[in-house]
Parts: C-alpha cells; sequence; structure tokens
C-alpha cells in the first residue's frame, strides 16, 4: 500500500522531515544527539502523506512521533489544535490520552508491591472490606488484567455523566452492588472498573491522590513535565478536543475527571510518551522482573493464556512483538506501540473523536510500515444473496466466545460478546473489515461445497480456525432483506 516513487519534490520533503527529527531537543537532553534515520526515507515519506492524507489542514487533526533506539525519526503534527481559531497542532501540544492511562496505573500499583505495600494476589476486600465481591475472591490481579468479572461502570447510563458522583468514592458505591459478569479469572472481558478500583486502591496504600502519587513517582522522576490527572496540569493545557455530528466537527462535551480517573484520566504529549518508553525499555522505575511480568500475557483459570498483562496489550504485529495501549476519550483518541525487538516506538495522538478505532488502526498501519511490511490494501467486490447466505452460522474456537455470522445488505455482520463488526468481501471467500480494524477473514467448505469453518487472521498474520457449529437464528421477516 501506498507505493512510493521517489522525486525532487519527495526529497525536499525528507529534508525537512529530517530537520523536524533533529529538531527533537523537547523531548530530552539524552536525545538532543544527532539522529539518524533508522527507518528507510520512503518508509517516513510514505507514512508522512499518509497522515497529511487524513488530517486535514482546515479540520482537527494528528501528532504521531517514530522513535528508533530511542531517538526520534518522524515527529510532526498535522491539522488543527482549535478549529475555531484556526490555531494548527504542534508536536508538543497536550491532548488527553485515554485508557493509555492504565498502563501508568498498573505501573503505580507496582511500585507500591515493590514497597512492601500490597501483593498482586492481596483480595480486595483487604483494602475495602466493605466491598461486596458476591462470594467471589476478586484480587488485584484480577483488576490489573481486566479478568475481574465486576460489573462495568461505564455501560451504567446513570453513572454516565452524573453530576452527582463527586468523588471516586460515589462512583464505585454507584457499581460496586450490580452483578458481576463472571467469576474472576474465567475470561477476559475489557473492564474499566477494575482500573477505577485500582486508582482508589492507590489512594488507600499510598496516602496520597491518585493525581499526586503518580505525579511523584512517576512523572517527576522521568520529567514528564507536561503529564498530570486533567485538572492537575502543571504545564500546558490541553488542545480542545472534537467529535462529528450530522457530518460537522463540534467541540466535545465537558468530562468530570472523575468519570475517568484511573482508567483513562491522564493528558500527555508525544514527546513525554517517549521519555515514558524510553524508561520501560531501560528498565527505569521497576526491577527488570517486575518489567518482565508486565508485559507476561495473564492466563485463565481453565490455562487459556490471554493477550494482556498488567496494562498492556501483549500481541504481534506482522510477526514482531507488540506492546500497546489506545484510548478512547471524549473529543481524542491515542494509540502507543512499542516493537521491542526493533527498537521502535510510536505515539499516536489526535484532537478528534471522528472515526471509529482510528487511533489503533493508525498506529498499526505506521507500525506496519515503518518495519517494512505494510498491510495490504483490500479493495471490496459485491456478491450475490445467496452467496453471503451461505456464510451464516455460528463459529467458534476452543477457549474463545463464539462469533454469530449473519448476512447485512451487501455485507456480513459478526456478532460477539465484545459487539459487533461488519464484514466486506474482496474475495469469493475472503472478507476484511472496512472499519476500525486490519482483521480479514477467510471461509473454508468441505468436500461438499458446505462452509465449515471460518479462519480469522489478524495484525500478527497468525490464523484462528473457528468451526461452524450450528446455523445462524432465523431472521425476522423485517430483517429479511437488510
Amino acid at each position: 500500500m501506498f507505493m512510493f516513487t521517489q522525486t525532487l519534490r519527495h526529497a525536499g520533503l525528507l529534508r525537512a522531515l529530517a530537520a523536524t527529527a533533529l529538531a527533537c531537543l523537547a523531548v530530552s537532553g539524552a536525545l538532543a544527539s544527532s539522529v539518524a534515520f533508522a527507518q528507510s526515507p520512503e518508509q517516513l515519506t510514505q507514512i508522512d502523506q499518509m497522515l497529511t492524507a487524513t488530517y486535514k489542514p482546515n479540520e482537527p487533526g494528528a501528532v504521531v512521533l517514530i522513535a528508533k533506539d530511542g531517538k526520534p525519526v518522524l515527529r510532526k503534527a498535522y491539522g488543527l489544535a482549535d478549529l475555531e481559531k484556526g490555531v494548527p497542532l504542534k508536536p508538543d501540544d497536550v491532548f488527553r490520552i485515554g485508557s493509555v492511562t492504565k498502563p501508568f496505573t498498573a505501573m503505580a500499583i507496582l511500585l507500591l508491591e515493590e514497597d512492601g505495600k500490597l501483593a498482586l494476589s492481596d483480595e480486595i476486600t483487604r483494602f475495602f472490606p466493605d466491598y461486596p465481591t458476591q462470594g467471589q475472591k476478586i484480587t488485584i490481579e484480577h483488576l490489573l488484567t481486566h479478568t475481574s468479572g465486576v460489573a462495568i461502570y461505564t455501560e451504567f447510563s446513570a453513572v454516565r455523566g452524573n453530576a452527582a458522583l463527586v468523588t471516586p468514592i460515589d462512583v464505585i458505591n454507584a457499581f460496586k452492588t450490580a452483578p458481576m459478569s463472571g467469576a474472576p479469572g474465567a475470561e477476559w472481558v475489557y473492564n474499566n472498573s477494575g482500573y477505577y478500583l485500582l486508582g482508589a486502591l492507590i489512594e488507600k496504600v499510598s496516602g496520597l491522590s491518585y493525581a499526586d502519587f503518580l505525579a511523584s513517582r512517576i512523572f517527576t522522576p522521568l520529567g514528564m513535565h507536561n503529564t498530570a490527572f486533567e485538572g492537575k496540569e502543571r504545564g500546558a493545557k490541553r488542545v480542545p478536543g472534537y467529535r462529528t455530528e450530522a457530518g460537522k466537527f463540534r467541540l466535545a462535551p465537558d468530562m468530570a475527571p472523575n468519570m475517568t480517573y484511573a482508567a483513562g484520566g491522564l493528558v500527555s504529549t508525544a514527546d513525554d510518551l517517549l521519555r515514558w518508553q524510553i524508561a520501560i525499555a531501560s528498565n527505569q522505575l521497576l526491577k527488570p522482573a517486575t518489567w518482565k511480568r508486565v508485559f507476561t500475557p495473564a492466563t485463565l483459570n481453565n490455562g487459556t493464556a490471554t493477550e494482556y498483562g498488567y496494562g498492556w496489550l501483549v500481541l504481534k504485529l506482522r510477526g514482531q512483538a507488540l506492546r500497546t495501549h489506545t484510548g478512547v476519550v471524549a473529543g481524542f483518541q491515542s494509540s502507543v506501540l512499542m516493537l521491542p525487538e526493533q527498537q521502535l516506538s510510536i505515539t499516536f495522538l489526535t484532537n478528534q473523536q471522528a472515526r471509529q478505532n482510528v487511533a489503533r488502526r493508525m498506529g498499526e498501519q505506521i507500525a506496519a510500515i515503518a518495519i517494512g511490511k505494510p498491510f495490504p490494501q483490500h479493495k471490496p467486490i459485491a456478491l450475490t444473496e445467496a452467496a453471503l447466505t451461505q456464510f451464516e452460522g455460528v463459529y467458534q474456537r476452543e477457549g474463545k466466545p463464539a462469533r454469530t455470522i449473519t448476512r447485512a445488505g451487501a455485507q456480513l455482520r459478526q456478532a460477539a460478546v465484545t459487539g459487533q463488526s461488519m464484514m466486506q468481501p474482496f474475495a469469493e471467500r475472503e472478507f476484511f473489515q472496512p472499519v476500525g480494524s486490519f482483521t480479514r477473514y477467510r471461509f473454508e467448505a468441505d468436500a461438499a461445497g458446505k462452509v465449515v469453518r471460518m479462519v480469522r487472521i489478524d495484525i500478527s498474520d497468525e490464523e484462528e480456525i473457528y468451526m461452524r457449529i450450528a446455523d445462524a437464528p432465523t431472521r425476522p421477516a423485517s430483517a429479511a432483506n437488510q
């Protein structure tokens, strides 16, 4: 994708990119030495052209920072910081980072563990004796790994945006008695409540506010002067965030910081996030053995490994080890990716919440180009109704939730416990997700021509086989032609 043919115009752009990279003395004194391009100029130009085409000069934009061996090779802003005033974004602007907060919360918990003030095997009732665990044993590790089964507060309309919930304890009291989704350790379900509880635990154990603990133990030691819990900034204020309404960009509504708290309440800059990634790569603040545990996927009760450690997704991208997290919060999206085998890090921040999973998708796309393995571009084709209907059914892989495939107009709809997604054909039996993901699917048939399995191929390029275990539920007559 994005094939490159070098011209004199491109050469001028490369000189500009080189000047930008060499000007990154704001990142840290250690990074002020001259920077040599670790990725090819063609790859960097390809990434720059993609971002320039995506983030128009008159729209809310994005900042990208790519670093090799801790040294920036591309640090650039695209689009506007303030739509109303026409102010361009700058590479050092401050953004909400949403759930990229979670790795910091996990890091804070592990600092307390190394201080001897808690153990990850501790049940949360050690610190919150009145928390109703509904007969279950919920540990700190369950909260860290999204395996606790506690009710997810962001799914309750009575909690979201409720101005009466002033403190973190108010919010916890509003969701703690709700039924649990399952037994602790039984399954992996992304859970903001777990990290919300971890924030309250940090305060309880340390005697400091969540904001002050992170500032004193992480941000200040690492020189992250523009990173803070929103409302407790010590440096520049964040840029405005935008969402779309009726196809137009509008300012995102104000948000009470305690609505996101330790699950998503931080603001930061690309430069600060690079400082943090450099600290991780060099085992700073935590012991090397602890960092190793951070990036070790959790194991469920049945022995199945998840893809999540302590605050980080642990995946592969085009065959390369990947440590990553994304964030989506009012008016903003963010993505941080580290490829340790390549000694490559990527930070992507945008002040528009206009496209589904754009930060994750853009971060993965940038990373794939940067390692020389870009994702293929798929061109959708049209299939007949009969051709699409043959793929309908319920598919399951051992140890994974079932996925139900149904026809939806000229596409397929996939429903799973994590939500729904669309699948668009690009070959007779091959589909891609047109929005938010590079995952693709291949359906396979038996000797009689009946579709019997679905092969899922994600960013790792590894194949997961889901066997067809049942027919799809009968659709209502009103949906027959949808």
